[in-house]
């Protein structure tokens, strides 16, 4: 399974959770922060990517999932839940940079992902499907081709402001999820 399939499990992810005791939001980012520098670098990278589970940046990761989840006692769900967010919120972060490099200005694309309650209603819920991702696109087309002037095509710059915004989305959802479980 690929960092993309992951996204899209959010779906199963966001679902049903037990709410047992509620969840500290500070071991939300614990497998990210037990990884080093080089890795959480070289895990940034694959998760921008879309690279393979099998990156030894992303096993590393996986790991440090599992060493959070038996330190805090997560349930299988809040050990899923975290690990979408955390890939989201790395995600977000590495594409940010990589498109603030580019001189591509995401503040109002941010505003716009956290306004629009359509689409952050279907992140909660799970739904990251194309139609729902469509769907904010259409709304906001002005916003992105203003943002992008012109120029979706050049360095791949319109697929990677749609995955900023999936990631960004994702990231919230999760964190509400986990916060609620």
């Amino acid at each position: 399974m690929n960092v993309r399939a992951i996204i899209a499990a959010a779906a199963l992810a966001c679902s049903g959770l037990s709410a047992a005791e509620a969840a500290d939001p500070g071991q939300l980012e614990c497998p990210t922060a037990g990884l080093s520098e080089v890795g959480r670098s070289g895990f940034a990278d694959n998760v921008a990517t879309l690279g393979p589970q099998t990156d030894p940046h992303f096993q590393s990761f996986q790991r440090a999932v599992a060493q959070c989840t038996e330190r805090y006692g997560w349930s299988a769900d809040q050990a899923r839940i975290a690990r979408i967010f955390n890939i989201s919120a790395v995600g977000q972060a590495e594409l940010r940079r990589i498109l603030e490099d580019m001189g591509v200005a995401l503040a109002e694309i941010e505003q716009a992902v956290l306004a629009d309650g359509a689409f952050m209603t279907a992140a909660r819920a799970g739904d990251v499907s194309g139609a729902v991702i469509g769907g904010f696109v259409r709304r906001h087309t002005a916003l992105i081709e203003r943002i992008l002037a012109g120029r979706s095509r050049e360095d791949n710059r319109g697929e990677l402001v749609g995955r900023y915004i999936l990631f960004r989305a994702m990231m919230e959802a999760t964190r509400d999820q986990f916060l609620a479980s």
